[in-house]
């Protein structure tokens, strides 16, 4: 299988460590090799910087971009094509929202999950206990 995720301006990314870790951004300009200048939406708080590509996970998704344009331009381009909202669409995007909500849970509330899911299990076990004994009255 080829690799499909390569380092190019508009590809949205995930910082994945330092101060701005787990936060969408996308890449505007490619400096040399290992750095890339990233611009991000006004609600993430990532500021414009040149970062190392090994801080980056790269999505799938691209967005149409000039190089090196303008932080405005870029906002506009990712609420224009709905980039981050394609990205929160994908399996992907879907796992790091659980990921953030189960670990904003308070000790009560991982609790209560706990119990939810106890009862889900028994539910289950007796559902499947009810239709094996179906079965075998039918069967016989």
């Amino acid at each position: 299988m080829a690799f499909k995720r390569f380092v190019e301006v508009g590809r949205l990314c995930i910082i994945s460590y330092g101060e701005h870790a787990d936060k969408i951004c996308v890449i505007v300009d490619i400096q040399d090799q290992g750095h890339v200048v990233i611009d991000a939406t006004a609600d993430s708080g990532v500021p414009r910087t040149v970062i190392n590509v090994k801080r980056l996970k790269l999505t799938d998704v691209v967005v149409k971009l000039p190089r090196a344009c303008k932080t405005s331009v870029v906002r506009k381009a990712l609420e224009a094509q709905q980039a981050v909202q394609r990205f929160r669409e994908t399996a992907w995007g879907q796992k790091v929202e659980k990921q953030r909500v189960r670990a904003r849970l308070t000790d009560f509330d991982r609790f209560r999950v706990m119990v939810a899911r106890k009862r889900r299990s028994q539910l289950i076990k007796h559902e499947l206990g009810r239709l094996r004994s179906e079965t075998k009255t039918s069967a016989s």
